[in-house]
C-alpha cells in the first residue's frame, strides 16, 4: 500500500479522506445548495423532451403509450407505424 502521510509534524501533510468523511462532505454541500432552480430547470427539460418526442412520433405516425390525441381521448387511430421503411405486402 502506498503511504499517503508524509510528515505528521510539518507542512505538506496529506491524507486520503475516509468514505464516511466523503459522504458527510457531500451531504453538507447538498444542503448548502438551493435546489429550487435546479428542479425547475429539470422539469422544463423533461417537458421539452416529452414535447419533442410527441412531435417526432406524430410526424412518423407512431402512437405513444398513454398519449392523448388532438381530441383529448386516448387511443385514437388504431394503425401504428414503427420507425423505418413502410412494409409493403
Amino acid at each position: 500500500a502506498q503511504e499517503r502521510v508524509k510528515r505528521l509534524d510539518g507542512p505538506g501533510v496529506e491524507f486520503e479522506p475516509t468514505h464516511r468523511e466523503q459522504r458527510l462532505a457531500v451531504e453538507v454541500a447538498r444542503d448548502a445548495i438551493d435546489m429550487t432552480e435546479i428542479h425547475a430547470k429539470a422539469g422544463e427539460q423533461k417537458a421539452l423532451a416529452d414535447l419533442a418526442l410527441a412531435d417526432f412520433a406524430a410526424a412518423e405516425g407512431i402512437a405513444l403509450e398513454g398519449a392523448t390525441g388532438a381530441t383529448g381521448s386516448a387511443g385514437g387511430d388504431t394503425a401504428q407505424k414503427t420507425m423505418g421503411p413502410a412494409e409493403t405486402n
